[in-house]
C-alpha cells in the first residue's frame, strides 16, 4: 500500500497512487484536462459513471 501520497480528487472521483499511478500523476499536473477527458468518457461510453471511465483510462493508458 502507497500511504506517502494523499488521495487526490476529482470530479468525485478518488485517484490514489497504489490504485490510479497514472492518473494520480495527470490529476497533480494537469488536474482540469483530466476532469474534461473523464467526464467525456463517462459521458459516451459509460453512461456518466465517472469511477468507471476512471478504471477504464488508466487501465488503457497503462
Amino acid at each position: 500500500m502507497v500511504e506517502d501520497y494523499p488521495t487526490i480528487v476529482v470530479l468525485g472521483v478518488e485517484l490514489d497512487k497504489e490504485n490510479f499511478p497514472v492518473l494520480y500523476d495527470w490529476a497533480k499536473s494537469n488536474p482540469g484536462t483530466l476532469a474534461k477527458q473523464l467526464q467525456s468518457i463517462a459521458d459516451k461510453w459509460h453512461g456518466g459513471d465517472l469511477n468507471m471511465a476512471a478504471i477504464c483510462l488508466e487501465s488503457d493508458l497503462k
